[in-house]
């Protein structure tokens, strides 16, 4: 079934950013602001396992920072706040991503992103494509508190609640759905995988 047929009877369409709009760490690999985060830690003293030395995700980096001081977490999210502003800069759009929103706004339906990034960073890319202003809300990583992220299901539930519309007339477009626990209210759901490069199908 075609992505369109799915959202027909849908009023609100929440993005997840990374896979289903652009591809953020394309240009500014991942691995590589993980090993930045783990450089920083030790600048800050911080005891690391080898595993967690050797990290490539920066979200984990960031979980771990969190088991910190409180000053150790709010460093590293503000390395990562930044980190993440410079990738969008250089990350890939998903094939259909931005047509997809576009399309979405056209038909009158409520435009959302919720994501694991910072806000600042969604904020910057959409607004690299015209679209700030057109897309709400955004709701970014809670600042210095990781827990908060996905899987945990306040993101979508801090967005839901946002929304003029039923969580069953919204659809989620999402990169896995094991990546968020279920949000409460009959949300639908729509899942792109991480490898496809483009949406528009499913």
């Amino acid at each position: 079934m075609k992505l369109v047929e799915l959202l027909a009877d849908k009023r609100a369409v929440l993005f997840d950013f990374d896979g289903p709009v652009c591809d953020v760490f394309a240009g500014l690999r991942a691995s590589d602001i993980a090993a930045d985060l783990v450089a920083l830690l030790r600048r800050l003293d911080v005891e690391m396992t080898p595993v967690l030395a050797a990290e490539r995700d920066p979200m984990a980096v960031l979980r771990f920072a969190a088991t910190a001081e409180p000053a150790v977490t709010r460093a590293v999210e503000d390395a990562l706040c930044a980190a993440e502003l410079a990738a969008v800069d250089m990350a890939r759009p998903t094939r259909g991503g931005v047509e997809t929103v576009l399309a979405c706004l056209a038909a009158g339906k409520v435009a959302a992103v919720v994501s694991n990034n910072s806000a600042a960073a969604v904020h910057r890319y959409l607004d690299s494509h015209d679209l700030t202003g057109t897309v709400w809300p955004v709701v970014g990583r809670p600042y210095a508190e990781p827990d908060r992220m996905k899987p945990s299901p306040e993101p979508l539930e801090r967005t839901l609640a946002q929304l003029p519309v039923a969580a069953g007339e919204a659809v989620l477009i999402g990169v896995c759905r094991s990546r968020w626990k279920t949000a409460s209210g009959g949300l639908n759901w729509v899942p792109v995988p991480r490898t496809r490069r483009h949406i528009g199908q499913s």
